[in-house]
């Protein structure tokens, strides 16, 4: 399988969430949808956040978000898009998990 290596401008992303341009927004949402499905179109500020995280090279995600960014279906998920479109890997976790501490 040939590896494609995308870069997103902001524009797309941005894309989302216009209303004023429906075309453009159906487009971003399909485009988003052939990127493996990571979340639903109902979740596209979550999908924004996730974007902006990997294309940011952010380490980590911190979010107490359970249903949509910090469970293992997820987590697996942007893993796999990720490697795949060789971004680096992205931790998502909640805050609890970055605090350090003795137990």
């Amino acid at each position: 399988m040939n590896r494609v290596r995308i870069y997103l401008d902001t524009s797309v992303i941005s894309y989302l969430q216009t209303e004023d341009t429906p075309e453009k927004n159906q487009d971003t949402l399909d485009f988003w949808q052939l990127q493996y499905g990571v979340l639903n179109p109902k979740s596209r500020d979550d999908c924004r956040h996730i974007a902006i995280a990997t294309l940011s090279n952010c380490k980590y995600i911190v979010s107490w978000n359970f249903k949509h960014f910090v469970n293992i279906k997820t987590i697996n998920k942007v893993q796999a898009v990720n490697k795949i479109l060789e971004y680096q890997e992205i931790n998502i976790l909640p805050p609890s998990m970055m605090i350090e501490g003795d137990e």
